[in-house]
């Protein structure tokens, strides 16, 4: 059983996956799908495989919304959702699985005109893929995450030829792949020149960009994903999450994805793979070191440093079957399991239309702050009388 029971409400955004309350529909289980394929390559694939399972997602939420929710951009949440079924396969196979991929895979779009032809131009430019997690036995694939792999880019010449931009850079973002016995996968990254004003851009389906993709049984979450308006200028403005930006003439966007988790102790990993990896430029040396404890002399392992760093970064490894990164550690020091429970019963209570606007207001108002839950739903009541009074359970 899949019990989704917690998850957010229905959100304005159009994030929200149209289920209709069907236990075993399709899009819930995909990544049950992926999994089982995985296992067994030879399996037939057919919907006799969702017998076994049943899913529990509460009215309302983001993966049962009421109509008229908005659901154009559900592929997203279905990322995320195969990442959690990922994980759950992690805790009971462990020695199948893989870390988790990047999860997003985000098509950029510009709008922009053409004065070579005296017209405007709409035009998908390329894929930004993610990472893959790494593999029981072997390193995340570059580039293309597990679950992304069936999106293909187009040559650079063409894109520049039809779209009036320039391409300064395309290829794979280093030291994104999380550290591990085996790497996680590197991220994609992309840079482009505009040359027209008001030149619009959309990258949708990003994510990542604040809460990494977690590593396994020793691997390091991996690096997160960005969208950078002329990076390493006066005139540098980071983007985070934003999907949307416009552009002048001049200007210069960076993009580039999630790479994947780890997997396995990285002071595990060869020092002749580290030292392969900084050759090829996927790690830099200072990564190495920190990472690895793999300390390299013109490129060459220094057996005896090595020896020395890693026995000192043995007590600092990450602890546990998941490394989330400390975006999340600190995070869910105020979102603890007892809070998150409190609002979901506080989400469950409230009609759904007051719901997402109600989530909000409480995340704001806790922030880092110690106030509980219930303390902070009273400021929101007392700034919102129109609130509906609903009774929080007590706190444990």
């Amino acid at each position: 059983m899949l019990d989704f029971t917690g998850s957010d409400p229905q959100l304005g955004s159009s994030l929200n996956v149209p289920t209709g309350g069907d236990p075993r529909h399709t899009i819930l289980l995909v990544g049950v799908y992926y999994v089982l394929n995985t296992l067994n390559p030879q399996i037939l694939m057919n919907t006799g495989l969702t017998r076994p399972f049943t899913c529990i997602t509460p009215d309302g939420t983001v993966l049962n919304p009421q109509f008229p929710a908005a659901v154009g951009m559900r592929s997203l949440t279905c990322a995320r959702l195969r990442s959690v079924i990922f994980g759950a396969f992690s805790q009971a196979i462990p020695e199948r699985m893989p870390a988790a991929p990047a999860g997003n895979n985000c098509i950029v779009n510009v709008m922009t005109m053409d004065e070579r032809r005296g017209r405007s131009v709409i035009s998908s430019v390329n894929p930004v893929v993610g990472g893959g997690g790494a593999m029981p036995h072997r390193d995340g694939t570059n580039g293309s995450g597990a679950d992304a792999a069936y999106l293909r880019n187009t040559p650079i010449e063409i894109t520049e030829i039809e779209t009036p931009i320039e391409i300064t850079r395309y290829g794979l973002m280093p030291d994104t792949g999380g550290a591990g016995r085996w790497r996680g996968g590197l991220a994609t990254t992309l840079d482009f020149r505009v040359f027209a004003p008001d030149s619009r851009v959309s990258a949708r389906n990003r994510d990542r960009s604040r809460f990494r993709p977690w590593g396994t049984l020793g691997g390091k979450a991996a690096g997160l994903s960005d969208m950078i308006v002329n990076p390493g200028t006066a005139q540098e403005k980071r983007l985070g999450n934003i999907d949307y930006t416009v552009l002048q003439p001049g200007d210069v966007l960076h993009i580039h994805s999630a790479g994947g988790g780890g997997r396995g102790n990285p002071l595990e990993r060869e020092p002749w793979r580290v030292a392969e990896d900084v050759a090829r430029g996927y790690v830099s040396a200072q990564a190495a070191a920190r990472d690895y404890g793999v300390v390299l002399t013109d490129g060459a392992v220094d057996e005896a440093a090595t020896t020395a760093l890693r026995a000192e970064l043995a007590d600092h490894q990450p602890a546990g079957h998941f490394h989330f990164g400390p975006e999340r550690d600190k995070f869910e020091a105020v979102w603890t399991a007892e809070a998150y429970g409190q609002m979901t019963q506080l989400m469950a209570e409230l009609p759904v239309h007051w719901r997402f606007f109600v989530k909000t207001e409480l995340f704001a108002r806790l922030g880092d702050s110690a106030q509980s839950v219930r303390e902070a739903f009273e400021q929101v009541r007392a700034r919102f009388p129109q609130v509906p009074d609903v009774t929080i359970g007590a706190e444990s």
